[in-house]
């Protein structure tokens, strides 16, 4: 039988109840619960069951521009594109997950004047800005219109101030990247690690090194069937290492093409292909390949200053650098490789 209301208060304010007061109001709070409570285990659920990526579109999305998405977005979260085409110059300054909504969706990334698309920093090294497609025919990410000064389609951090973080690219196309500086494509200057897996990378160019790519510092990744083709600068015009800076490519991945038609071109000095710094390291595996380059001056696929390091199928006897070739009049050596103070080919 329920005690009447009057009995449980005169309990709850005589001695004996104030002096186990913690035990009584604990039984109580157990089976009564407030209205803030409630509402706040409303609010809590609510929020769960609209959990999800952030959306981004012309009409009807969370917002219509990636930048401002970006900015607005907490580190970890993800971030999905509809159809369409959307404004570069985009701040990445942490972790994220940027990606179509659904393998329908057809995005193309496009700046404007000399903007990139992406501009990475303050990275630590526990951050990673994801980019991933459902294909590279249908995420396309486009270079400036005009030279941009360094890191044409990406930059990862700047030359004098590298960030600790990471790039990982699968399944996207970049294109039509120029920078007055280096690396046309991608301008990477992070002591972290730059992934590519089934990433195409083409028509791009830098005035003076890495047409394609220039990584210092830290360590790229080509894999699956990753290609970089039709890119020039005045030396490594597919990619360009320095700063200690590491390399592998495994799978498929190709620097150059099947004909000297997807060449890169280093058309002043060195390294059609790949052009490494002293204290860098190329390796090389599986059915990866360096092939139909160009170059003014030594090295039409791979040009390996002295204390450079060639690995696993970067070799001579190796049938995974040909087709490169050296410009009729150049005075240089090694259309294969050529390494300073090592074997030539």
């Amino acid at each position: 039988m329920s005690m009447p209301t009057t009995s449980l208060l005169r309990r709850l304010t005589s001695p004996m109840s104030r002096r186990t007061g913690l035990a009584v109001i604990g039984v109580i709070s157990a089976g009564i619960t407030s209205p803030a409570v409630a509402s706040a285990k409303k609010r809590k659920k609510h929020k769960k069951r609209h959990h999800g990526p952030i959306t981004v579109c012309a009409v009807g999305c969370d917002y219509t521009e990636l930048n401002d998405a970006a900015l607005a977005a907490r580190p970890g979260s993800r971030i999905c594109l509809k159809s369409g085409t959307y404004d570069g110059n985009v701040l990445i300054t942490k972790s994220l997950t940027i990606k179509p909504c659904t393998a329908e969706d057809v995005v193309t990334i496009q700046p404007d004047g000399s903007n990139r698309a992406f501009d990475i920093q303050e990275l630590t090294d526990t951050d990673t800005l994801k980019i991933r497609g459902f294909s590279a025919e249908t995420f396309i990410i486009n270079g400036a219109v005009a030279a941009a000064s360094d890191g044409g389609v990406i930059r990862l951090g700047y030359d004098s101030t590298p960030v600790a973080g990471h790039l990982d690219l699968r399944n996207v196309t970049l294109r039509n990247g120029a920078s007055l500086g280096w690396g046309g494509g991608i301008g990477a200057y992070t002591t972290g690690n730059v992934r590519l897996k089934h990433v195409v990378i083409r028509s791009c160019n830098a005035n003076t090194s890495g047409g394609g790519i220039e990584m210092r510092y830290g360590t790229l990744q080509l894999e699956g069937t990753t290609s970089v083709s039709f890119c020039n600068a005045e030396q490594g015009a597919g990619v360009t290492l320095r700063s200690g800076a590491s390399m592998s490519m495994s799978d498929s991945s190709v620097i150059g093409g099947t004909s000297l038609g997807d060449k890169n071109d280093a058309y002043l000095y060195d390294g059609g292909g790949v052009y490494l710094e002293s204290g860098c390291t190329l390796t090389m595996n599986d059915t990866a390949m360096v092939a139909y380059n160009k170059a003014q001056g030594s090295g039409g696929g791979i040009y390996a200053e002295a204390t450079a390091t060639l690995a696993g199928n970067a070799t001579c006897s190796a049938q995974n650098v040909v087709g490169n070739e050296l410009y009729q009049n150049s005075t240089g050596a090694g259309p294969q490789i050529f390494q300073v103070s090592g074997s030539s080919c």
